[in-house]
């Protein structure tokens, strides 16, 4: 049995397969710093949103939204519902700069910008380069993660300067339209500590830690509490686990969250992760969310043991780590996260250019967390700040990828797991020409030299996408278009065989 579940989890694709994403367009462009202008009526509007997220933090009441008009880039929206959001990115922080919700559609019905119907805007708390959160996304949704886009923006509040902030997708069914051929299932967000513990058949046990966002009406929890069902089954969990739950997007969202140490996550505090269930499918998939605290500690063990310090046990997190099978197709997704995308190759270049596009406004920050000069300085050096009253040392990012490859690595080799399997040794010698490559259509042109009768196309975990047999062809396209942005492998197979890259982004 053991063997017929890896070949059924394995054949699942690299990604979530993304569609056109005609929402979020224009906010989500990140070549230039956006600018958000929030006016209110109250001139003490601020002393408002202070005492209304106070009332949450102390009694665990609903945070009282305020009546706002809101300008994007020029274009003005009335009615806007505003508030403070997070939690220790919002009590952790000392000064003015909290992070904030705005939701478009609260005082009028269908209202959109852009047509998104929510806007977060985070403060880049605990993060002296203030890309973090940013480029933790952007390395999954390379990946093929289901993952929020994000951008920058000056924020104004009655035409003063706030700061500059992180403009972060909202989790809701406009992200689902974008990333799923079925958006019509149930998002169940995770609003507490969580370890997925059963907690008997009645969904009221498990509205302290989830909520449903959508069709809240029929408040149908039946798939979700299967769900924590499976996950408690320690002698069937193998076989169990894969009928609800999306093992291969799991897996790599779990290596995602162990290689940037996002301690803040499920596998260690419980916390910050979104389920859909996706009813096409007929199983859940794995949303990631929140990444402020990633690129922590570049010397965690991959193997992880939970129920650490101030956290409970996972079930979920300690049955893949005791399954063989699931164990190694998680160590897999360490070996191709690693090669392929959590490297400077892959995202140097974005660091340099965000770091020149957001200096300015980082510089003008009248309330900035930290000094520009951690921020220039967090690039390619620790830096170390007082957070939440005790000293913290923050890791240059480009360091760290190159830190962590290194020791995730090292120990991938103490567990006898080779990553060589899932590389790539393309053929330098062949005339072959592929272009664009990359491409971000996904379409590549191929002129063929030699004798070739076939052409096959692989996801890194080894499912066949795309197969042509050739006849006379001396040229033609491989459509990867469908598919998510990512790396795969195209085999020209003949007299001999050679094997390339296709990069789609």
């Amino acid at each position: 049995m053991k063997n017929k579940l890896l070949i059924l989890v394995t054949s699942l694709l690299l990604g979530s397969n993304s569609f056109s994403q005609t929402n979020g367009n224009e906010l989500f462009d990140n070549t230039y710093v956006h600018e958000i202008r929030i006016t209110f009526e109250q001139e003490n509007f601020w002393d408002s949103l202070e005492y209304y997220y106070a009332q949450y933090l102390d009694f665990g009441v609903e945070i009282k939204e305020m009546m706002a008009s809101i300008e994007i880039d020029g274009n003005l929206i009335d009615s806007v519902a505003v508030r403070e959001k997070g939690y220790y990115s919002n009590w952790g922080s000392d000064g003015l700069k909290e992070p904030f919700k705005i939701d478009l559609n609260e005082y009028v019905a269908g209202q959109k910008y852009d047509g998104l119907k929510k806007i977060n805007l985070q403060n880049g708390f605990s993060d002296p380069s203030f890309m973090r959160d940013v480029l933790a996304y952007k390395f999954m949704r390379d990946a093929g993660i289901a993952a929020p886009r994000t951008s920058y923006a000056r924020l104004y509040l009655n035409d003063e300067y706030w700061g500059l902030y992180i403009i972060a997708e909202q989790v809701d069914d406009r992200f689902l339209k974008n990333w799923y051929e079925n958006d019509e299932g149930n998002l169940y967000k995770c609003i507490n500590n969580t370890n997925l513990a059963w907690q008997g058949p009645g969904k009221a046990a498990y509205k302290d830690e989830f909520e449903l966002q959508t069709n809240e009406e029929l408040d149908d929890w039946t798939h979700f509490i299967n769900l924590v069902d499976k996950i408690r089954e320690d002698d069937e969990f193998e076989d169990s686990i894969s009928t609800v739950l999306q093992m291969n997007n799991y897996l790599r969202v779990l290596a995602a969250d162990v290689l940037m140490y996002n301690w803040d996550s499920y596998y260690d505090h419980g916390r910050n992760f979104y389920m859909y269930y996706d009813s096409l499918a007929q199983a859940f998939q794995w949303i990631p969310w929140d990444y402020n605290l990633a690129f922590s500690n570049t010397a965690t063990d991959i193997v992880v043991t939970s129920g650490g310090w101030g956290s409970e046990p996972k079930p979920l997190v300690d049955n893949v780590m005791d399954s063989d099978v699931y164990r190694k197709m998680y160590f897999n997704h360490l070996c191709i996260l690693a090669e392929n995308y959590f490297n400077l190759e892959n995202l140097e270049t974005f660091i340099d250019e965000t770091e020149a596009l957001i200096e300015d406004a980082v510089d003008e920050d009248p309330n900035k967390l930290s000094t520009t000069a951690d921020f220039h300085n967090n690039i390619d050096n620790n830096v170390s700040l007082m957070v939440g009253g005790w000293w913290t040392e923050f890791p240059g990012l480009k360091p760290y990828f190159e830190n962590r490859y290194d020791e995730v690595m090292s120990q991938l080799a103490g567990y006898d797991h080779n990553c060589t399997a899932l590389s790539v040794v393309e053929d330098k010698e062949t005339n072959l020409k592929i272009y664009p490559n990359p491409s971000v259509t996904g379409v590549f042109n191929v002129d063929l030299v030699g004798d070739i009768d076939e052409i096959v196309v692989y996801s890194l975990y080894g499912q066949v996408i795309y197969s042509n047999v050739i006849t006379n062809e001396t040229t033609l396209q491989i459509d990867l278009s469908n598919f998510a942005d990512g790396v795969y492998l195209v085999e020209f197979i003949g007299e001999t065989k050679s094997q390339h890259k296709l990069v789609k982004n």
